[in-house]
């Protein structure tokens, strides 16, 4: 594989193969060489996955993704069968619109806390890492929301522990997944005492909330978990081990995501002053500098939400999107990078690895915008055109798409567009003189953070 040499870059490790060779790989394991990996950065195929006819024949959950199944083994590995279906149907009531609404105190009141820390870090040492915060608020957001336990470490104190088992759960279970895929049980096998005393950290959180629903205490908090128990909906098959397994899956999907957002976007503002302004005056002109932020409003900003876009196309939290295995042979054809039409065979278990990174910045699946620009970041191509200049919609899908869209996409959305309408109508951002962004994966963040000056505008 491409990148396997250099986790920290293995995105743009294949994202260089892909405008080298083509939108399709296959590679072969030399340490199981019946097992073999396709890597599609082809946006047509991308579609046909997520919205085909026969979308379901590509499946989740496949067997080299076992460690992922501790922190994404709810809904997002789940096969394409009833239990999913059960469960998306049940937690989908937790993230409708009208439920959205319902967490918006929520949501604002750690906004609050975030714009006051920042403010007084900035204050006292002149400059702020706002990747740092947006990690710190994301993850108080979805925890608060997820299972109902405000945790606030942005304060800082010993709940900082949990983060910090998070962060040494995905990372070390990313890693050890990379490494069992392409090098053996053996080699993944020494990250699994820490993955397991990270994930017992985890779980006394959950097992905390559980504990309270259980015992009737504080029904009426306003969680996720809260308002999947109160529907009476809960499946049959969802126990505790389950349900555990389920909020893992959302605290997964809730947080990284859109810290990574956040940082980027937040990133770009600061060395982009003309795209700053423009969405400054845009928030303003709606909303005015001190009213309070309006739901309908933000949803409005149309050059903060091509800027939102913009961002994920260029840094999509999950660069290899949510896996698929091929249950059933299938030939494709499509067009190589010498204009020639190809052929390529899916076998049934084949490991299918869907390059959200490298579709994403593959100059064929865009049209309308020049090859040389692909890297460019410029939200002017999301208010000329529906599809950013993409061939489809789905030539940027961050998300996925079709029956298995990540359900916290408008959450995301709903996040980003509140917290920095908040830092905008307040502050100026200034980069520190000699910061650059600069990309770290298997987490999609910025290895230099996001290290700005604060300028108050009043």
């Amino acid at each position: 594989m491409p990148g396997i040499f250099n986790v920290t870059r293995a995105a743009e490790a294949n994202l260089e193969v892909v405008r080298k060779h083509g939108p399709l790989l296959r590679f072969v394991n030399v340490f199981n060489p019946m097992r073999r990996t396709i890597l599609i950065a082809d946006s047509a195929l991308l579609k046909e996955i997520y919205v085909g006819k026969d979308w379901e024949k590509w499946e989740r959950g496949h067997e080299v993704l076992k460690r992922s199944q501790i922190f994404a083994g709810g809904l997002i590995l789940m096969h394409n069968d009833e239990r999913w279906r059960g469960a998306r149907e049940l937690f989908g009531r937790a993230l409708t619109n009208v439920a959205l609404r319902s967490y918006w105190p929520i949501i604002k009141g750690n906004i609050s806390t975030f714009m006051e820390v920042i403010s007084e870090h900035n204050k006292v040492h002149g400059e702020v890492d706002l990747q740092e915060y947006f990690t710190k608020f994301t993850f108080d957001t979805i925890v608060r929301l997820t299972f109902g336990e405000d945790i606030q470490t942005m304060r800082g104190g010993e709940n900082l522990k949990y983060i910090k088992a998070w962060d040494d759960l995905l990372g070390s279970a990313g890693i050890a997944t990379l490494l069992e895929m392409f090098a053996g049980q053996w080699a993944a096998s020494r990250l699994d005492k820490k993955i397991r005393a990270a994930e017992d950290v985890l779980h006394s959180l959950i097992r905390a909330n559980i504990e309270r629903r259980n015992k009737g205490i504080d029904l009426d908090r306003s969680s996720i978990f809260d308002i999947a128990y109160e529907s009476g909906k809960v499946p049959d098959f969802m126990d505790e081990p389950e349900m555990t397994k389920q909020l893992m899956t959302m605290l997964f999907g809730g947080h990284d995501t859109t810290a990574s957002m956040l940082g980027f976007l937040a990133g770009h503002l600061a060395e982009n002053q003309e795209w700053q302004d423009r969405i400054r005056m845009e928030i303003i002109d709606a909303m005015g500098t001190d009213a309070e932020l309006n739901l309908d409003k933000l949803e409005g900003l149309k050059c903060l939400n091509a800027a939102i876009k913009e961002t994920l196309r260029l840094y999509p939290a999950a660069v290899n999107g949510a896996h698929r295995m091929a249950t059933e042979d299938w030939d494709y054809t499509y067009t190589g990078t010498d204009g020639q039409t190809k052929l390529i065979r899916l076998k049934s278990n084949d490991f299918i690895l869907n390059a959200i990174f490298a579709s994403q910045r593959y100059a064929p699946n865009w049209s309308k915008r020049h090859p040389s620009a692909m890297d460019e970041w410029n939200p002017q191509w999301f208010l000329d055109d529906l599809n950013g200049g993409g061939n489809t919609a789905f030539s940027q899908a961050p998300f996925g798409g079709g029956a298995r869209k990540c359900l916290g996409e408008k959450l995301a959305y709903l996040e980003g567009r509140t917290i920095v309408s908040e830092l905008l109508r307040n502050y100026k951002i200034v980069p520190v003189k000699g910061w650059k962004l600069k990309t770290f994966q298997p987490s999609m963040l910025s290895t230099a953070g996001v290290r700005v000056h604060l300028v108050p505008l009043s």
